[in-house]
């Protein structure tokens, strides 16, 4: 009788510590879940806030894009309000035009050269409304400038500021010789090599 009452509360304790060790492993499973329903909880909040950052930030993007698009409107409509649109002339207008202008009027001097001719020439076309090129020619050891016309009639026509007069190009020709010497003129060579090598239009 003693023997059973001894196993008995053998296995009461026994049960006692297995109900004791399930309740601490309970307790500690409990609380890493909670831990980690926690720490879900936070990055759930962190992606939450992220998300409205970036709401925010497109938000800012969209404006700015609207801003500039705005803005790049606006000077388009004020740079086409005030650019004069030009033409290419007949050559009827281009020796009107010749006749008018006074830039060959200028006197040649170091500081005003044909640079300066082609660039006013080219100038006062823009002011009428006339596409004009300036032209730069380049011999073997300097260069010139003259201006063109790409006219509707006759194809491009060069012509020097300096004299008004036309000038056909040629490769491997000296400029004076491409000259259009009016009756009873020419023009002489000058003291430096002007034979072509090439040349090119600025529209």
């Amino acid at each position: 009788m003693c023997d059973m009452i001894t196993k008995l509360g053998f296995i009461s304790l026994g049960l006692v510590l297995v109900l004791t060790f399930m309740g601490y492993l309970s307790f500690q499973v409990t609380t890493e879940v909670n831990l980690k329903t926690s720490q879900v909880q936070n990055m759930e909040n962190n992606v939450s806030g992220l998300h409205q950052e970036i709401y925010h930030l497109q938000d800012q993007i969209h404006s700015t894009t609207d801003a500039l698009i705005s803005a790049q409107t606006e000077i388009s409509l004020r740079s086409s309000h005030n650019k004069t649109v030009l033409h290419n002339p007949t050559s009827t207008e281009v020796k009107n035009f010749l006749y008018q202008d006074s830039t060959n009027y200028h006197s040649y001097t170091k500081s005003y050269t044909c640079e300066n001719y082609a660039t006013d020439f080219c100038n006062n076309c823009s002011k009428k409304g006339i596409r004009c090129a300036y032209v730069t020619i380049s011999y073997p050891q300097s260069g010139h400038a003259i201006v063109a016309f790409q006219t509707t009639d006759q194809g491009i026509l060069f012509y020097d500021p300096q004299t008004d007069t036309q000038a056909h190009l040629k490769v491997g020709s000296h400029y004076y010789e491409c000259l259009d010497a009016k009756p009873e003129t020419w023009f002489e060579a000058p003291s430096t090599d002007d034979t072509i090598l090439s040349w090119t239009c600025y529209w």
